[in-house]
C-alpha cells in the first residue's frame, strides 16, 4: 500500500530540486511531470471512470508528450478497469510508475503546478484517500529571475517576460497556500530552507511523514527526466549552492525586481522576504505601467480567445 504526496509549486522554485533529494530515500518513488492527469482526472476527481476515459488513459501513456516518458503500457496498468473514479485511476496510474521504477517504494511523490486548485477544491477527497500535500516556497524575485531566463522545454518562449503578470500569479499561489496552511491542510517547504538547510527539511520530513534521505547521495530523479527538460535542471544533482538564494539580487533587472517587489508586499512580508528598491523612481513608474498595461491586454485578448473558442463549439441552425 503507498501513500500518496502531492506537491504545489510556481515553475523555477525548486520543486525539481526538492525532488531530487527525496528521490535517495530507496523508499520514495517521485513521478515525472504529467500535467494531463491533473487536467483530465483531478478537476472532478469523484466523477465516475468512463470506458472512454480508460480508452483515452491509454491512449494519453503512448501519445502525450510528457506521460509518455513514463514508459507506461497497458499491461503495467492491468486493473484499471477496475477503478470507479477518476481519482481511483490517478492513483492506479502513480501506483503502476512506482511499482516499474522501484518496487520497494512505500511512498509515491507527484507535483503539478496546477495541483494549488485541487487541494483548495478537494480536501474531502484528500482526507478519503489519506493523501498528503506539500507546498513548496521561494523568494519571487528568484523565481522571476528563473522564469524570464529560461525557456520552457519544447518552447522559445521564456516561462514569464511580464513581472507585473508574474506576480500576480505569485500572490494568488501563496493567498492559497496560506488558506490551506492557516487550516494545516498542508506542508510547507522553502526553497531557502531545501538549499541552506536540507537537514532541517529531512528532519520534518522523517518526523512528520517517517521519510528520511539523509545517509545517501545518489537521487535517481534527474536520471529520468526527458532529454528536452534537461536544460532546466542543471544543477539539481549538484550540492546545494546557497549562492543562488539571492543570485537574483545581481543578475534580475533591478525596475522588474522592483515591480515584483511592490506588487507583493503584502504576502511576501508574510514570509519575510526582504524589501527591493530603487532610486529612480519615474522610471520605474514608467515600467510599472507598462507592464500593467500589457498585462491586461492580454488578460483581455485571453478571454476573448476562450469565449470564441466555446462560441465556435455551438452547431450553427439556419
Amino acid at each position: 500500500m503507498f501513500s500518496v504526496f502531492l506537491v504545489a509549486y510556481m515553475n523555477r522554485s525548486g520543486s525539481s530540486f526538492f525532488f531530487e533529494q527525496i528521490s535517495k530515500c530507496s523508499k520514495v518513488t517521485v513521478c515525472l511531470e504529467a500535467e494531463v492527469l491533473v487536467y483530465e482526472l483531478l478537476q472532478k476527481p469523484k466523477k465516475k471512470l468512463s470506458s472512454s476515459k480508460i480508452n483515452n488513459i491509454y491512449k494519453w501513456i503512448e501519445t502525450d508528450r510528457k506521460l509518455s516518458k513514463w514508459k507506461l503500457s497497458t499491461s503495467d496498468l492491468q486493473g484499471l478497469e477496475k477503478s470507479n473514479y477518476n481519482i481511483d485511476a490517478f492513483i492506479r496510474i502513480l501506483e503502476s510508475y512506482a511499482q516499474k521504477v522501484n518496487p520497494k517504494a512505500e511512498y509515491i511523490f507527484f507535483k503539478a503546478t496546477k495541483l494549488i486548485d485541487f487541494l483548495g477544491k478537494h480536501q474531502d477527497v484528500m482526507k478519503e484517500y489519506n493523501i498528503q500535500s506539500i507546498g513548496i516556497i521561494r523568494d519571487p524575485r528568484a523565481i522571476y529571475n528563473s522564469q524570464c531566463s529560461n525557456k520552457i522545454s519544447d518552447s522559445n518562449a521564456c516561462f514569464s517576460n511580464n513581472p507585473y503578470s508574474f506576480a500576480i500569479e505569485w500572490n494568488s499561489y501563496i493567498k492559497k497556500i496560506v488558506t490551506l496552511e492557516k487550516e494545516k491542510k498542508i506542508q510547507l517547504f522553502f526553497f531557502e530552507n531545501i538549499v541552506s538547510e536540507i537537514e532541517v527539511v529531512n528532519i520534518t520530513l522523517t518526523s512528520k511523514f517517517g521519510i528520511s534521505f539523509i545517509g545517501s547521495d545518489i537521487g535517481n530523479y534527474c536520471k529520468r527526466l526527458p532529454a528536452q527538460q534537461i536544460h532546466l535542471h542543471k544543477n539539481i544533482s549538484a550540492k546545494p549552492n546557497k549562492n543562488r538564494i539571492s543570485a537574483w539580487k545581481e543578475e534580475l533587472n533591478k525596475f522588474d525586481a522592483a515591480i515584483v517587489s511592490s506588487t507583493t508586499k503584502g504576502f511576501r512580508y508574510k514570509f519575510n522576504y526582504s524589501d527591493y528598491n530603487v532610486d529612480n523612481n519615474l522610471l520605474l513608474y514608467s515600467r510599472y505601467v507598462l507592464y500593467f498595461i500589457k498585462h491586461y491586454i492580454n488578460l483581455i485578448f485571453g478571454l476573448l480567445a476562450r469565449v470564441i473558442h466555446k462560441l465556435s463549439n455551438f452547431p450553427i441552425i439556419f
